[in-house]
């Protein structure tokens, strides 16, 4: 089972970005990696920019070694730099597009987004996975479920991934990153050449 969010950085000046992580968890395991990291956040929802904005810097250290140390697996797909003039739909589209298939091969066929508030938003990732169903590049059984993640602590687990990854691209900022890269499968959306981003 997989838990995904995601980052990103299209028309600012600067290095411009979108990124797509996941985390991965044995099904029988999640009750119990939930109750387990609901102990290390005291309940509190992992939004990694809103610690890291009010300074809780050592909550964050903790809390991104249980997830290198609890989450099954981690994976990210970067379309990085986003091309002048390409909207952050088609980036993030092609973000997802490798994120499904990478996910189908561990035989992960359930799988949960943090929901971007709009139906009609969310309803664009179920085009993507239907298109990727009717090509057999992911399980006709996959299925995808938005929740917001006030109510699925886990996503915060993804949270992490994606945050680590953009403080990394955006500012140079390598002291998250390396706590999940041991951890964590870094592919180029579409291509799914390798990345290393001790080297973007």
């Amino acid at each position: 089972m997989a838990f995904v969010d995601e980052s990103f950085r299209v028309g600012e000046p600067g290095r411009t970005f979108y990124v797509m992580a996941a985390a991965l968890f044995e099904r029988h395991e999640i009750t119990a990696r939930r109750d387990s990291l609901a102990q290390v956040t005291a309940g509190r929802v992992v939004h990694a920019t809103d610690w890291f904005r009010a300074g809780q810097h050592d909550g964050l250290q903790h809390v991104l070694g249980w997830a290198r140390d609890n989450v099954a697996w981690h994976y990210l797909t970067v379309e990085a730099p986003v091309p002048s003039g390409q909207s952050a739909h088609k980036a993030r589209t092609a973000c997802l597009q490798t994120l499904l298939v990478m996910l189908a091969e561990t035989k992960a066929h359930s799988i949960v987004l943090d929901t971007r508030g709009r139906t009609t938003l969310d309803a664009q990732d179920e085009t993507v996975a239907r298109e990727l169903r009717r090509s057999g590049d992911i399980a006709r059984h996959t299925a995808l479920r938005h929740i917001d993640d006030r109510h699925e602590l886990l996503l915060g687990c993804a949270d992490l991934v994606a945050w680590s990854a953009r403080r990394r691209l955006a500012n140079d900022d390598n002291r998250w990153w390396p706590h999940l890269a041991p951890v964590t499968t870094l592919v180029e959306a579409g291509t799914r050449s390798e990345l290393d981003l001790n080297d973007p």
